[in-house]
């Protein structure tokens, strides 16, 4: 459990990486709960690789994230988030959704290439498969929500942010992201005046 395997990865690293089981994951933990904390040589912590192999399961990823919840935040060493990874391997929309919660702030870091999460989901990569609308179009609303009200525009700009407030939360509510709409209200303090 303390050795350094190939690539410096722990077996954390190794397990998430095959897609084992959460339990499995979660007595790994108990036994060494530094695991959680180490990297590997890219300086990619356990919840990096989980947020990026498509093996890896959520629940997987949201005890990662319950377990450190500072991982989110963590920077490999081409200064990619875990949100950032999971964009660029196009996890699902509920990985995506579970690292913004995580760590909001990530939608608008820049990596070494100043790409942010948005930028790389929006790529299309062939090596890996093409871009997945639904992970995009809830990345650019929750970008947008997140600031919406902050700019001093007047009544038009007023009128604007309130139509794209409603339509964003709205669009949260048909896909039963209540996590979304929490962060909203949590992140933007102008929302509710805005509403």
């Amino acid at each position: 459990l303390k050795e350094k395997l190939s690539g410096k990865r722990n077996v954390l690293h190794y397990a998430i990486a095959e897609g084992v089981d959460v339990e499995i994951v979660k007595y790994l933990i108990t036994q060494n709960p530094n695991l959680v904390l180490e990297v590997d040589s890219f300086n990619a912590i356990p919840l990096h690789l989980a947020s990026t192999y498509p093996s890896s399961s959520l629940s997987v990823l949201n005890h990662l994230s319950t377990v450190y919840p500072e991982g989110a935040k963590c920077l490999d060493n081409k200064l990619l988030t875990p949100l950032h990874r999971a964009c660029r391997s196009r996890a699902s929309i509920q990985k995506v959704q579970a690292l913004i919660e995580a760590c909001p702030e990530a939608l608008y870091w820049k990596d070494w290439i100043q790409t942010t999460p948005l930028e790389w989901a929006e790529r299309v990569d062939h090596r890996l498969s093409d871009s997945i609308p639904e992970v995009i179009e809830m990345l650019e609303m929750m970008t947008d929500i997140l600031v919406l009200g902050s700019k001093e525009g007047g009544d038009e700009e007023d009128n604007h942010d309130k139509y794209r407030a409603q339509q964003i939360l709205l669009y949260f509510r048909s896909i039963n992201y209540w996590g979304g709409i929490r962060l909203s209200f949590a992140r933007n303090i102008k929302l509710m005046a805005l509403l």
